[in-house]
């Protein structure tokens, strides 16, 4: 149930889940953290190791993820350090290695910033969309809305360094999906990701420094987005949208994505 006041949980040192030395979990395991129905949980200045995800959230609030530092001992693209389906949700000051961050629908008042994420084995932070298991269509709302994500860096993702996920998976969750609302994409440095081919849930189209579907006033301003899919030979943009309105692109520096 809904619990009342606020719960912190702080200064773990390596974590290893059920007490397995890192990378020794079992296949398909569940998430380290599972946050359900829940409000008022801070995460802060964690130092894990899991092999499957580290934090999933499922109809959360206010929710915060501060100076914690996530690495994902498994190469699998669909592992994520954090996912979650959440109002108010505050991720800072961290750090994640080879796990990227899922906000997937029914999720508002986002707030991701002044992260440092190194070779996401898929995406480095996704918009919209569900995964095929785990977590189910919000009875709230649809879509994910009011999101900013500023003065990240995210390097060497697989997939895209920023997209979205509303291509239709190829088995599991087929529910209706609502639109990105209201998103700021602000002086992040996004570099060297978009190394491995495209696939569901995200864009079949391309891949991209930032790549955006569905989404409707969006700003995207003071990024650097620079060497993307250099070394995949397989369609690369700097920025790529595809259904998106009202949408500002400013002072960014755009360089060198795509082989030419």
């Amino acid at each position: 149930g809904e619990r009342r006041g606020a719960v912190r949980l702080a200064q773990f040192a390596q974590i290893k889940r059920h007490g397995v030395r890192r990378g020794g979990e079992r296949a398909g395991a569940g998430p380290l953290f599972k946050v359900s129905s829940a409000n008022q949980i801070t995460f802060d200045s964690l130092n894990i190791q899991p092999s499957s995800t580290a934090i999933e959230v499922v109809l959360g609030a206010q929710i915060s993820i501060l100076k914690c530092a996530i690495t994902i001992a498994n190469s699998d693209p669909d592992v994520f350090a954090v996912m979650a389906q959440v109002s108010a949700l505050v991720i800072r000051d961290s750090e994640f290695v080879a796990g990227g961050i899922w906000i997937v629908d029914g999720s508002s008042q986002i707030e991701i910033r002044d992260n440092v994420m190194t070779s996401p084995q898929g995406p480095g932070i996704v918009l919209g969309g569900l995964p095929a298991t785990g977590i189910d269509s919000s009875p709230n709302a649809t879509g994910v809305s009011l999101v900013e994500i500023a003065h990240n860096q995210i390097t060497g993702a697989r997939n895209s360094g920023i997209t979205t996920a509303f291509e239709p998976p190829e088995s599991g969750n087929q529910s209706a999906l609502g639109d990105i609302e209201d998103l700021l994409i602000d002086s992040n440095e996004i570099l060297e990701c978009a190394q491995a081919p495209r696939k569901r849930p995200y864009s079949t189209a391309a891949v991209a420094g930032i790549l955006l579907q569905n989404s409707v006033n969006v700003t995207i301003v003071d990024n650097a987005i620079a060497h993307n899919g250099k070394e995949s030979k397989i369609p690369t943009c700097g920025v790529y949208v595809d259904g998106v309105s009202n949408l500002e692109i400013s002072r960014n520096q755009i360089t060198d994505n795509g082989v030419k």
